[in-house]
């Protein structure tokens, strides 16, 4: 971290998610940290606080899988970390959105990310503060990130091909689900969501989930016909 820059850590357990709202941010002048566990993102706010370096504002996933959102808040506060707490989930409800306010969040933000509005939220809580406004990500930024997410693709395509317990299946594609949303592919989001309301079958889901990885990465020439 520098001293100049507003400092960000975004706490997500699905990396593919976290790399891309990293980059944009980064490409409006942020200085930005990445925690895919809520124990590692403590660690990583104790070094800030060690060395004297403070983040401005935490971006914080609802729903992590090392601790509840309500232990992981209150531990940060009991370490004395007075950074903002920006909210985010794919899941809108006044429930969800209760619990986030009332431990300690100042807003809330609805999966997918749209980084206008994005962009928006943070000039209410870092202002005033230097960075490029609406700088869109240079192509060649975006054709990186997609070719890594690709990759991450084609990795569970044998993952897929064997059994996976129902809890783990059902986290990856929840996982699916939203870096599908930011990065664009709809069918593999639209696959998800179906494998959530329409699939009861475990062996359904992965197929499913499968062949619309092996769609995607056959559009994008990464994968043989």
């Amino acid at each position: 971290m520098t001293s100049v820059e507003k400092q960000i850590l975004i706490v997500e357990d699905t990396l593919s998610i976290g790399l891309l709202i990293k980059c944009t941010l980064k490409n409006l002048g942020f200085g930005v940290d990445i925690a895919t566990t809520a124990n590692g993102a403590l660690e990583m706010l104790k070094t800030s606080h060690h060395s004297g370096e403070f983040y401005d504002i935490i971006l914080l996933d609802m729903h992590l899988p090392d601790m509840t959102t309500y232990d992981l808040f209150q531990k940060i506060r009991q370490n004395k970390h007075h950074a903002h707490i920006i909210a985010m989930s794919a899941d809108n409800s006044e429930t969800t959105r209760d619990i986030a306010f009332q431990n300690g969040a100042i807003d809330f933000f609805v999966k997918p990310l749209k980084f206008d509005r994005l962009q928006g939220l943070l000039g209410k809580y870092c202002s005033p503060y230097a960075y490029q406004a609406d700088q869109p990500l240079k192509r060649s930024e975006q054709q990186l990130l997609e070719a890594q997410y690709l990759d991450y693709l084609k990795t569970l395509l044998p993952q897929l091909a064997q059994q996976v317990p129902k809890k783990d299946l059902k986290v990856l594609i929840h996982q699916l689900k939203g870096s599908a949303a930011m990065y664009g592919f709809s069918d593999l989001l639209e696959t998800s969501k179906k494998c959530f309301t329409e699939v009861q079958s475990l062996n359904e889901m992965r197929a499913r989930i499968q062949a619309s990885i092996i769609r995607i990465l056959k559009s994008k020439a990464f994968l043989a016909e």
